[in-house]
């Protein structure tokens, strides 16, 4: 190996060593050692995808060293000894076998002078019984002990209390990591790949939409009926308003016959979750509605209306999810090279970070799929609510004196645990979100993918973010006296193609045209006033601005001090200038804007030493004052972070430029909110009129058309959220 590489040189000062940086942050592919040696300079080729140079010299090819393995620990050759005993062997006379007895080696250290018990023989010592007689007796507790009086609150309010923080404790519990065990994929088996999803979930669409309006217009029907508008003939009869109720509700549990049979058979795993509660409903009011059909005395309308609207508006919420994964997955499955969106916690230092790479997408199926946050509120409060339900119902049958009306009250009751929209909430709003992200080629894993992404606080912010490909050109290119223009071409297309900057397409498509090559690049690092430093065929040379020539000392004319331009020297002598021009992108523009009004917090870790506050402040006429530009050291760091190997896909980003990323950034954090927030309203629904219907039953105004005008009431809202969540 090289003896410059081998003697690597640290500065403390505000010069950085670029090779420990790209030790630490350099490319998966850096494992082995490059022997610079053996390696001339070769023809540049040029990656359209990642922007890049490319070449066998190029220092992407990674600084990485191996890790270093743990030492192992050597085992012991000899075991330590616990207790040294000597087997001794007697008889008894008899004809039996003859026993070992173990009898520890004596210590002299151990012995105590004047004592010895070998001499003593059994009868000496006391009877078993005698050594209960000194033994000390502990005191009985009294049978009749008063105990302390205590207050209503502790009574009723205290065990409400620890009711309610038991099960917020249970949602905080279920909250999706970001991160995830390596086991998981194991136990739930192979991915399927974005195409085959897709098609899985459109195969269910057509029959759903069947089901759906079936479900609805059975429940329209019953809708009409709860509330009392005009009928003909024997319908005025409550018995046979009752039977119609029945069979139209056991109709539309037949189009949900799934949501049933899930509901049941979560009860026979002991796992009540959302299904559960509706599946109960509905056998509670198909209960109530047989008996008041059979003309029971004092019988009303039963409540099938309501869980009949709940199995409608289900499933519902089921084809929403099926054309918003089909969706989701079409636009994963036609991207050729998608940008994956994660959120890490060790980039910057302080808090979750959203970060943009090449990450492959594995893991995106199966995290679109995972339950959303209405399923995992509903399935920690469904055995909580089963059992509040019944105690209610038998308080008000108790206080009230109708047992005979038992039935009608727990449906009544119990079908406010399963409002209208418990499973429709989420559905509907990452149905709208999807088609409003495919328009910018954008997709989001599912909640898990909102939640990763709306809990970030900070965003890095790369040059290409800034400046995509095709928005940065050189303008003019001066050769100065004495210089041969392939060498300095060659000189600066290299050096720029190390610092990994956006100047990178610009300068490779120059060293075509140019005929340049990259040269060998050592002891590459980048220095605080704005520049580039590095060993390039064994000479110094230096890249940067004007201001960073003029601190290391090479002299520039006046003239030729120009903004936003390139400069390398060899040593002290300048050797060309390269005029670059930055061309402002619309879509940046309104993103960085959209940035301003928000409340994250970006981090512009930019390579290239021409983008500043003030190159930013005139290409895209906006204030800069609170954008953070770390130091040059950082920004290379920050840049060059890669997704940890438990980070998974939150989401995918077609396009180039910072448009998108911010677009899809600020479009989940507002998902985000507003799912939580309908989550919300349709859990206040649950509790709120549980309490009220409670308090109904105990005066006898319990009806359905006030339990029907009670949850449509709620469902408004959430309606309102879930469809004007659009662009």
């Amino acid at each position: 190996m090289d003896k410059n590489r081998e003697n690597k040189i640290f500065y403390a000062g505000d010069e950085f060593d670029f090779e420990s940086i790209m030790r630490e942050f350099g490319s998966e592919r850096g494992d082995a050692e490059v022997d610079y040696d053996a390696i001339g300079s070769k023809p540049v080729t040029y990656d359209d995808v990642e922007d890049i140079l490319s070449t066998d010299l190029s220092v992407d090819e990674g600084y990485d060293y191996p890790p270093e393995t743990e030492p192992e620990v050597e085992e012991e050759s000899e075991k330590e000894e616990i207790i040294d005993s000597i087997v001794e062997e007697y008889t008894d006379g008899s004809e039996t076998e003859a026993t070992k007895v173990f009898k520890p080696v004596q210590d002299d250290e151990f012995v105590t002078d004047g004592i010895s018990d070998e001499d003593i023989s059994p009868e000496d010592y006391a009877e078993d019984g005698d050594y209960e007689a000194g033994k000390d007796e502990e005191p009985k507790p009294k049978r009749h002990e008063r105990r302390k009086a205590r207050s209503f609150g502790e009574l009723v309010v205290t065990p409400f209390i620890s009711a309610l923080a038991l099960i917020a404790l249970k949602v905080q519990q279920s909250k999706l990591p970001l991160s995830f065990s390596a086991d998981d994929d194991e136990e739930l088996g192979e991915e399927l790949p974005p195409e085959k999803a897709s098609r899985f979930y459109e195969s269910f669409i057509g029959g759903l939409h069947i089901r759906v309006r079936i479900a609805f217009v059975l429940s329209l029907v019953l809708t009409y009926i709860s509330f009392g508008l005009p009928v003909t003939g024997a319908m005025n009869a409550t018995a046979v308003k009752s039977a119609v109720a029945l069979i139209l509700l056991l109709a539309v549990m037949i189009c949900g016959l799934d949501i049933m049979t899930s509901g049941l058979i979560a009860i026979a795993h002991r796992k009540p979750n959302a299904n559960t509660l509706i599946a109960l409903s509905a056998l509670f009011c198909v209960i109530d509605g047989f008996l008041a059909a059979c003309g029971v005395k004092g019988t009303k309308l039963p409540f099938c209306a309501v869980p009949a609207l709940t199995i409608s508006f289900s499933l519902l919420g089921s084809l929403l999810n099926c054309r918003s994964s089909r969706i989701v997955f079409n636009t994963v499955s036609s991207s050729r090279k998608p940008y994956t969106v994660t959120a890490e916690t060790s980039v910057t230092g302080d808090g979750v970070t959203i970060l943009k790479s090449r990450m492959t997408t594995k893991g995106f199926v199966r995290r679109t799929e995972e339950a959303g946050p209405d399923e995992t509120v509903y399935g920690v409060m469904a055995p909580y609510l089963i059992v509040i339900a019944l105690l209610l119902s038998l308080i008000s049958a108790a206080v009230s004196k109708s047992f005979a009306q038992f039935a009608h009250i727990l449906s009544g009751i119990f079908v406010c645990a399963a409002p209208l929209a418990i499973l429709l909430t989420y559905p509907l709003a990452n149905f709208v979100s999807a088609k409003t992200l495919i328009k910018s080629g954008s997709a989001i894993a599912g909640w898990s993918g909102i939640y990763d992404i709306g809990k970030c606080r900070h965003m890095i912010i790369t040059d290409f973010d800034l400046f995509p490909k095709g928005s940065v050109t050189i303008s003019q290119t001066r050769i100065f006296a004495g210089m041969k223009p392939e060498k300095v071409v060659s000189l600066a297309g290299s050096m720029i193609a190390a610092s990994g900057s956006a100047l990178s397409p610009a300068f490779a498509e120059l060293m075509k045209q140019g005929k340049g090559s990259l040269l060998r690049v050592e002891n590459f690092r980048c220095h605080e006033g704005g520049g580039l430093i590095a060993m390039v065929d064994g000479v110094e040379v230096y890249c940067g601005s004007a201001s960073f020539m003029h601190l290391m000392g090479v002299h520039l004319p006046d003239m030729f001090k120009i903004k936003n331009c390139v400069y390398v020297s060899e040593g002290d002598t300048i050797c060309g200038m390269f005029q670059m021009e930055y061309t402002p992108v619309d879509s940046v523009r309104e993103a960085l804007y959209m940035l301003m009004r928000s409340d994250r917090h970006p981090v512009f870790a930019v390579r290239d030493f021409n983008i500043t506050p003030q190159l930013l402040s005139v290409k895209y006429d906006i204030p800069t004052d609170g954008f953070d530009f770390p130091s040059f050291a950082q920004r290379y760091e920050i840049s060059g972070a890669e997704p940890s190997e438990a980070s998974k896909p939150a989401a995918l980003v077609s396009r180039e430029g910072l448009g998108a990323f911010v677009h899809l950034a600020e479009h989940a954090k507002g998902l985000y909110t507003r799912v939580r927030v309908s989550v919300m309203l349709s859990v206040m629904s649950t509790v709120i009129g549980m309490i009220v219907m409670f308090v109904l039953s105990l005066t006898g105004q319990m009806t359905v058309t006030a339990v029907l005008s009670f949850l449509l009431v709620w469902l408004i809202p959430v309606l309102i959220i879930g469809f004007c969540f659009s662009e």
